[in-house]
């Protein structure tokens, strides 16, 4: 697509079987986009969509439709001195989840760590769990540690009754207690993502 324009993406939210995911069982959605060439240049960061910021999800009688409309913001060049590139849309959903609930200020990070500690109040997981036997998704509202922690995260390690472990793909930034805002968690259930490749090109003049 040409930059800084619009444009309007729709798939299909199914189980593995191919069956349609009831809306009424969706939990969580989330989209992310950046630059396929600069990651750490993100032009959406992890938004919650679910029937929000320019996404609708719709259940049909032989499907449920996600509709994203891609905003100029979306397609915009990060690199003004490029003919085109490659934007990275990433789509995670989490359905069917155990527990869930809302915490605030949940996260405590540690500079250039990936270890990330969350406070869920009596969260059920047993202590004795091993890494990758427990999982969760996340929606916070503000970032912790210079890193915004949302979609889904396996549980590397359970410390108690109200706090386990999780590895973020990228280390923090700085060292920070009780913070991330009031943030919305799964347990359990099912997770799924999608990525998409958006090639882009250039319609201005480019940077010399």
């Amino acid at each position: 697509m040409m930059e800084k324009t619009s444009a309007t993406y729709t798939a299909a939210l199914e189980e593995v079987t191919g069956t349609k995911i009831a809306l009424a069982v969706l939990d969580a959605i989330t989209l992310q986009v950046y630059d396929d060439d600069t990651p750490s240049a993100v032009l959406r960061t992890a938004q919650d969509v679910l029937n929000t910021n320019d996404v609708t999800i719709v259940e049909g009688a032989a499907a449920t439709t996600l509709t994203w409309t891609v905003r100029p913001g979306d397609s915009r060049l990060v690199d003004g001195s490029k003919d085109s590139e490659i934007h990275v849309a990433v789509f995670e959903w989490a359905w069917d989840t155990a527990t869930s609930g809302t915490q605030v200020d949940p996260f405590t990070t540690t500079d250039t760590s990936s270890d990330i500690t969350v406070n869920i109040p009596t969260h059920g997981l047993s202590t004795t769990s091993v890494e990758g036997e427990n999982h969760v998704f996340l929606i916070p509202t503000t970032t912790a540690g210079g890193r915004m922690l949302a979609g889904r995260f396996i549980i590397k390690s359970v410390t108690d009754a109200d706090n386990f472990v999780i590895t973020a793909d990228c280390a923090a930034t700085s060292t920070a207690a009780a913070v991330g805002g009031s943030t919305a968690w799964f347990l359990g259930g099912k997770h799924n993502s999608h990525k998409v490749l958006i090639p882009i090109i250039a319609t201005e003049p480019a940077c010399v």
